[in-house]
């Protein structure tokens, strides 16, 4: 059958910490019916400015992912379980998604991203793989 996979090649992806904000910003409208997000660390109003630093993302310090103290803290509602997202934790998640959630990788990488990838993305970051939706 002409359909079926003959190969599968990985190949070098950069990823930009814009790209890694981006999805992040589209997980918190897809996760909300399983998690809570809060802000772990506080910025300045020196860095809330800067645009130099933080690009686009300057002001809006839930997506300031390259602060040094940048941190998240994400409350499973179903298992009343908090966890931390970091930069580290969410370079993760992409990795994972890429491992085991191909399509979804691909989409990301298409700049094709909604709420159901931002939240496919969020879960691999925080278990590694996808269990809930």
């Amino acid at each position: 059958m002409m359909n079926q996979t003959a190969l599968t090649i990985q190949r070098p992806t950069k990823i930009t910490l814009d790209q890694i904000a981006s999805l992040l910003c589209s997980s918190f409208e897809g996760v909300s019916y399983w998690a809570n997000v809060d802000m772990a660390y506080t910025p300045t109003d020196a860095e809330m400015a800067d645009y130099e630093t933080y690009g686009d993302w300057a002001g809006f310090a839930f997506y300031m992912v390259n602060h040094p103290d940048f941190k998240l803290t994400l409350t499973d509602c179903e298992e009343e379980e908090t966890h931390t997202l970091t930069l580290d934790t969410l370079k993760k998640g992409i990795k994972v998604m890429a491992k085991k959630y191909p399509r979804n990788f691909n989409d990301f990488i298409n700049d094709n991203i909604d709420a159901h990838l931002g939240d496919v993305y969020l879960q691999c970051s925080v278990f590694g793989e996808v269990i809930y939706g």
